[in-house]
């Protein structure tokens, strides 16, 4: 008999995350699936509840286990899987406030369809981005990672209250746009010395972000990299210098329309490569699918690795 557990982050999107297990758990029933829920019970439960129910369940046959939530439940998910050192499959339903992964990779979030071809779909390894340093590993990233201004977007983003009305409304990119200036005012720019595949450093000044980039969509729902796609092998790095507020106004409609913004300015870059190391200065914030944190004088080690994923597309 196929069996499912489903691993929710009921916070996801405000409401979305009740309503996406309340459709899955109706399907399941419908369609005579067993199956079990799991709910977070604080921040980062995520990363520990993933290990349990990916142990308890990594020898069981015809089973699946699903995470539901946003960018950063997944995040938080593939962090757990990633420490673990042992690659037990997992399949993913976004519900959550961003959901630039399932944006990128068009995913379903048709229950329905979703449980009706769970079982059906070929495993596949994901690319996905892993930052170390000099501790082990530091962060994963399924869309992206950025540090700066980006970040700091995001950070003013998690903390508004009004983030989980406007998700609920499906206008999720709006509040990030709406912050864009006024992390403009508190922008602090860095240097930093940057290296891809392993060949020369070069040190680049007055950074305001560098993001490295796994799929296209950071910000819910603002394609940054529009060439990007799954398993191309590469990382993308949008490299911002020397940027103005006069830059910021007329790069942000090619970001938000056209995507020809790295054709307007060469303050606004593109490097591609398999491997990036980075030694940043100062103190910056940090952003890992939207996830911030504050780091400071750090140096990071930044590739691909892989995870296998049964994935359902739209």
């Amino acid at each position: 008999m196929n069996s499912i557990s489903i691993l929710v982050y009921l916070n996801a999107g405000g409401e979305h995350g009740k309503s996406s297990v309340a459709r899955l758990q109706a399907t399941c029933n419908q369609r005579n699936i067993d199956f079990k829920v799991y709910t977070t019970k604080y921040p980062k439960h995520t990363k520990i509840l993933i290990q349990e129910i990916a142990l308890k369940n990594k020898y069981k046959e015809n089973h699946r286990i699903v995470v539901v939530g946003g960018d950063g439940t997944l995040n938080e998910a593939m962090y757990g899987l990633h420490s673990l050192k042992e690659k037990i499959p997992i399949s993913y339903f976004p519900s959550g406030t961003g959901n630039d992964f399932a944006r990128s990779l068009k995913l379903t979030a048709d229950a329905e369809k979703f449980i009706d071809n769970i079982f059906k779909v070929d495993l596949e390894n994901l690319e996905f981005i892993e930052v170390s340093n000099e501790r082990g590993l530091a962060y994963v990233a399924m869309n992206g990672m950025g540090i700066g201004f980006d970040a700091l977007i995001s950070h003013l983003t998690n903390q508004d209250k009004k983030k989980n009305i406007l998700n609920r409304a499906k206008m999720g990119k709006m509040i990030y746009i709406s912050k864009i200036l006024a992390a403009f005012r508190n922008r602090s720019v860095f240097d930093a010395e940057i290296s891809v595949d392993n060949k020369e450093v070069y040190k680049h000044k007055n950074i305001l972000f560098a993001s490295f980039m796994k799929n296209q969509y950071f910000g819910g729902g603002i394609k940054i990299i529009p060439d990007a796609h799954k398993n191309s092998g590469l990382i993308y790095l949008a490299l911002a210098k020397d940027i103005s507020a006069k830059d910021i106004l007329r790069l942000l409609p090619h970001v938000l329309k056209t995507g020809k913004h790295f054709e307007k300015t060469p303050k606004f870059t593109k490097i591609i490569g398999k491997e990036f190391t980075i030694n940043v200065s100062g103190e910056n914030y940090l952003q890992a699918d939207g996830e911030t944190d504050k780091i400071k004088d750090t140096k990071f080690n930044i590739k691909l690795a892989t995870y296998p994923f049964y994935l359902v597309e739209e």
